[in-house]
């Protein structure tokens, strides 16, 4: 700023109008200045929290991932080990039985008759002993192929889950709301989390990407009998899918089509309308009917202790069954509500 310079006087010696705006206009700028300096001030601190928060989010993501890594490589490892114990097993059975069976074959050879010394140097038994070999051989390279083309498919099967576990961390870590949100939640089963992502990715089809980036695998939605079967089977559950994943899971069901979908119309359908059971005379009634007429005063005590019986079964039954009732009614009416939203989102899909 330019010196200030010292007021212009009136003749009698009073600051002239002119020089009293001039001031008062250099007092507004100063003030002004003062705001300027202190909204920097303010700018500055925000930008400092901002940065902050960016950070301590991006270090929680981290560890989640890391987390979700170090689960699955763990459950991963405890797999492989359970796979070479069942092969080891399975290696020692067929050694057994190989062996129980070649000592049939040399109690068989011991079987033939020692009276006849001229059959044993025949020329038929080199034969028989070949075909043996061969038979072991045979059976060993069938067997060795079987165990091949086993141990293929699950190393195939394997590849395949580590590649899902690593695009989903690598989905968790781009930033997916969803894959974060399902497979943090520790109120879904292991079961619940895979399958209710599923349906996520279809509901959110049209934003994935079935390509590899240099950033890290993506994930896709590709179709799944078992998947779907499970989400069919389970949809009435609010154990194996909450209230917050329905809509979820509702927007693929909806989506089925032939046997399946007819079957969980089918479903909800005896949900909401329940079967009535057709009542039928019990084995004491038909022994009540069948047996002979007594008199008046035997059969008016029977039919006392009878009363009495039943209201202490009855009040027994009552004190121990009212909360299992209770939790009954309570499941009976959400599972007919979620047969009711299914059922009106697939007719509303099928109107489309």
């Amino acid at each position: 700023m330019s010196a200030e310079k010292s007021p212009v006087r009136a003749p009698d010696g009073s600051p002239s109008s002119s020089n009293k705006d001039l001031q008062k206009l250099q007092d507004k700028l100063q003030k002004a200045e003062e705001k300027m300096k202190k909204a920097e001030e303010k700018m500055k601190l925000a930008k400092e929290k901002f940065e902050k928060a960016r950070t301590l989010a991006q270090a929680q993501a981290q560890a989640q991932a890391i987390a979700f890594n170090q689960a699955s490589e763990g459950s991963a490892d405890s797999r492989t080990k359970e796979k070479k114990e069942k092969k080891e097993k399975k290696r020692k059975r067929e050694a057994a039985e190989q062996d129980e069976e070649q000592q049939r074959h040399s109690v068989r050879a011991a079987e033939v008759p020692t009276d006849q010394p001229s059959q044993s140097k025949s020329p038929l038994a080199p034969p028989a002993e070949s075909e043996m070999e061969e038979d072991s051989s045979g059976k060993e390279k069938e067997a060795k192929r079987l165990k091949k083309e086993k141990k293929e498919k699950k190393e195939k099967k394997r590849s395949k889950v580590e590649g899902e576990y690593k695009a989903i961390s690598h989905s968790i870590e781009g930033g997916d709301v969803g894959a974060k949100e399902i497979f943090g939640d520790e109120k879904l089963s292991d079961q619940a989390k895979k399958h209710v992502y599923y349906a996520y990715l279809f509901s959110n089809r049209p934003n994935t990407s079935t390509s590899v980036s240099a950033e890290g695998p993506s994930i896709t939605w590709k179709f799944n009998k078992a998947k779907q079967n499970w989400l069919i089977r389970n949809v009435f559950s609010n154990e194996e899918i909450p209230e917050k994943y329905l809509e979820i899971v509702l927007s693929y069901l909806k989506t089925t089509q032939g046997s399946s979908r007819i079957n969980l119309m089918e479903s909800a359908k005896k949900i909401i309308n329940p079967p009535t059971p057709i009542s039928t005379g019990t084995e004491e009634d038909v022994a009540d009917l069948s047996k002979p007429e007594n008199d008046g005063v035997s059969q008016e005590a029977e039919s006392q202790a009878q009363t009495q019986s039943l209201d202490d079964t009855e009040s027994k039954e009552d004190a121990l069954s009212g909360t299992q009732e209770g939790d009954e009614s309570a499941n009976l009416k959400l599972r007919k509500e979620r047969a009711e939203r299914l059922l009106s989102s697939m007719d509303a899909a099928t109107n489309q």
